[in-house]
């Protein structure tokens, strides 16, 4: 479930960054899922769109309130200035349409429009807990390839870093034929690490899939039977 934390969480807006074009998101791996995914995507596009509604709001309230300002200010240089009578008019009747624009109760709707992505979240919230195990499953069978992509691409880097020391031991050999060769006299490889990383990896049997081994609906420690509950004893009288 750590994989979908961009699209459960109920946080982020226009610029926050949404899920990186190489991460599959659930509108994209709907129609290769389960039911349950397929709704799950449409709950997270409902809160999205509602998430977007409240930028859309905030928008269009802080640019209400720059052009009161900039009318205000335009018609204060002007009657700073002087002019035409027909140009002040013009400049009132612009500051007053932008006052009442930015008049307008943007406060009460954006307030509105965030109470409405909480109902989305909650909403999929109560989703994901009443399909959970569905929900897990189409992420575990992705993480499976994804283990064993992991794991080709740890015994890739084996055999690459195996040719190159080959490399690395005919080139000592080429010159261990004209001269004496030293340790320093030839590059050492920055991938020892890594190498020795996957192969352990390779030799640990291979990456493992993400697998959910603890149901979080259900307390850490159990429940408790009642049948194990002993019972008081019942008072004495002093």
């Amino acid at each position: 479930m750590l994989a979908c934390a961009s699209v459960l969480s109920p946080e982020g807006s226009a610029g926050s960054g949404r899920p990186a074009a190489s991460v599959p998101t659930l509108a994209g791996m709907a129609e290769e899922h389960s039911t349950a995914t397929q709704a799950m995507a449409r709950l997270v596009a409902e809160r999205d769109r509602a998430r977007d509604r409240v930028d859309e709001l905030e928008r269009e309230a802080r640019f209400s309130g720059e052009r009161a300002a900039a009318a205000s200010a335009a018609l204060t240089e002007f009657e700073r200035r002087g002019g035409r009578a027909a140009e002040r008019t013009k400049l009132e009747a612009e500051l007053a349409e932008a006052r009442a624009k930015a008049a307008e109760p943007w406060a009460e709707r954006i307030a509105g429009a965030r109470t409405r992505i909480g109902d989305h979240q909650a909403e999929l919230q109560r989703f994901v807990g009443e399909h959970l195990q569905e929900l897990v499953a189409d992420r575990e069978a992705e993480g499976e390839a994804g283990a064993a992509r992991l794991t080709e691409a740890a015994e890739r880097v084996l055999t690459a870093h195996r040719e190159r020391e080959q490399i690395a031991g005919e080139i000592a050999q080429l010159c261990s034929m004209v001269g004496r060769v030293h340790s320093t006299d030839i590059t050492h490889s920055r991938g020892e690490a890594l190498a020795r990383a996957a192969g352990d990896l390779v030799d640990g049997g291979g990456e493992v899939a993400p697998k959910l081994v603890r149901d979080p609906r259900t307390p850490v420690h159990g429940s408790i039977d009642p049948a194990e509950t002993p019972e008081a004893e019942p008072a004495t009288a002093p």
